[in-house]
């Protein structure tokens, strides 16, 4: 796909507009990718939420025990203060 340099240096009048349909067409994960991936998600025990192949996204559900074990992570919860302007500390997992 062109980067913005490309499309900086074009007026809105000379640029090219793709519909949904033939941006998922040219663009979109392949479909052994996105069975490949799904699979990967299912033997960790995760489960898939959503799908959308033109996006290139994969939405999952699981446990903080699945993700560390499926990503290698270790995740944790973490706080800290927000400035001084009267709000609580937030929370990020």
């Amino acid at each position: 796909m062109p980067d913005f340099k490309h499309w900086a240096k074009r007026s809105p009048s000379q640029r090219a507009y793709h519909f949904a349909e033939e941006h998922a067409k040219n663009w979109a994960a392949a479909d052994s990718d996105v069975k490949q991936i799904t699979a990967f998600i299912s033997s960790y025990g995760m489960s898939v939420v959503e799908t959308h192949a033109a996006r290139r996204t994969i939405t999952v559900s699981g446990t903080v025990a699945q993700m560390n074990r499926a990503f290698n992570v270790d995740l944790k919860m973490y706080e800290a203060p927000l400035p001084k302007s009267g709000r609580r500390s937030v929370s990020l997992t």
